[in-house]
């Protein structure tokens, strides 16, 4: 099943979607762009979607990653809600 990544600068310009060929490329990207931003843990039990849990979201005071998987449902980008109160 295909990913989406949305991933940004909280309070300042969305950075870009990655559209991934399988939902373990998604999981690996996420969790490395997260880690990058500064998840010290990252997200408790991994990055896992599935049809049951169609999108993961981690957000900092500065950054934010999301991770959707793209099964024909129309959830909207997570990066709407996600950039919003940033950090001063």
């Amino acid at each position: 099943m295909k990913t989406v990544v949305e991933c940004g600068i909280r309070g300042g310009a969305h950075m870009d979607n990655f559209q991934c060929v399988s939902i373990k490329q998604g999981q690996a990207l996420a969790h490395k762009l997260a880690h990058i931003f500064g998840a010290v843990d990252n997200i408790p039990g991994g990055w896992k979607v599935g049809r049951g849990k169609p999108r993961i979201t981690w957000q900092s005071g500065t950054h934010f990653v999301a991770l959707s998987v793209l099964d024909g449902v129309a959830r909207g980008p997570a990066s709407s809600s996600l950039w919003q109160g940033a950090a001063s």
